[in-house]
């Protein structure tokens, strides 16, 4: 039964490595004869995907950064931040930390991230690991939570740790960061909104390329 199978596999596949070429056969003919035949039109076709192709990668990226403004006025808004999942609160402050001057900004969060939720390169060239927590208010971030991106940070080999929450931090978990020699960096709620403050400032004041 395994071996029928197979060969029914096989041939499926056969078969529509066949229909591809018989297609990929006619394209090239039918561009051949347009070519010939028509060569104002293959001209305007060749000057016209490209620029096509630009035109709709514009698009989207206009869209993006679209996108990425409205994060940052999210940020901005601590009340605005509570209300958002934790995948859009990562999203948030990736895209806060890129108009913060970070590069290569990759969002790892979701099952078996190992307590990393963002990498990226800070200004400096310094690899940075970021934990992401959107807690309420009366919800503090203890010592385990900066113990174990202290971990992490080792683990992964990168230079430093960055814990950005919603919330605060214990007394316990900031003297721990201070003490710590691994370089960690924590970010409360009230810090978020300053920063986002400031990175749209700076967006802001650069010229603007939506057009």
């Amino acid at each position: 039964m395994a071996r029928r199978t197979r060969r029914r596999k096989s041939g499926s596949m056969t078969d529509r490595l066949g229909r591809y070429a018989v297609v990929a056969i006619v394209v090239v003919t039918l561009l051949g004869i347009v070519i010939t035949e028509y060569p104002a039109v293959a001209a305007l076709v060749v000057v016209g995907v490209p620029v096509v192709a630009w035109w709709r990668w514009r698009r989207r990226q206009r869209a993006r950064q679209r996108q990425a403004r409205m994060r940052l006025r999210q940020a901005q808004r601590l009340g605005d931040l509570l209300t958002v999942s934790g995948a859009e609160f990562e999203a948030i402050v990736a895209d806060l930390f890129t108009a913060l001057g970070y590069t290569d900004v990759e969002r790892i969060g979701g099952s078996g991230d190992l307590g990393v939720d963002l990498l990226a390169t800070n200004p400096a060239g310094e690899t940075v690991v970021i934990q992401c927590k959107r807690y309420g208010r009366g919800n503090r971030v203890g010592s385990p939570a900066v113990q174990s991106l202290m971990g992490t940070v080792v683990n992964r080999g990168a230079d430093r740790g960055i814990f950005v929450t919603t919330s605060d931090f214990t007394a316990p978990a900031v003297a721990l960061a201070k003490s710590t020699r691994v370089p960690i960096t924590l970010i409360d709620g009230g810090q978020i909104t300053r920063l986002a403050v400031e990175a749209a400032s700076e967006a802001e004041a650069s010229p603007d390329t939506d057009g």
